[in-house]
């Protein structure tokens, strides 16, 4: 198209990474008013406060997924050309998505 040559790429995208995972669940001792207990002189059971704690690490690890993007060259002279590019990757990994977002601009030199 003249000066502009749009393209899109598509492929499969290949990771190695390391990754940690860490969660905590916790509650205090809950702090509510009941209606007297039967008998009167007994309080109410109270539960204990909670808590408890997961890690998960992994390193090393493969990952396969997909990579897509688009981009323009636009031809500035004959042999030279600006390029502007975006590149999306997707790396499914233990129930986790990870998404990488690319932008790119360069030029170039024909010879």
């Amino acid at each position: 198209m003249e000066q502009f040559l749009p393209y899109f790429t598509a492929g499969v995208a290949v990771g190695r990474m390391s990754y940690t995972r860490f969660a905590t669940v916790s509650y205090p001792t809950p702090i509510y008013s009941l209606p007297p207990p039967v008998p009167p002189d007994q309080p109410p059971p109270t539960p204990p406060a909670f808590s408890a704690s997961r890690i998960d690490t992994r390193n090393n690890v493969l990952a396969f997924g997909y990579a897509a993007g688009l981009g323009v060259d636009v031809a500035l002279m004959p042999n030279v050309f600006l390029r502007g590019e975006y590149e999306f990757v997707s790396l499914p990994i233990a129930r986790m998505q990870m998404a990488l977002h690319s932008f790119h601009i360069g030029g170039g030199l024909k010879f």
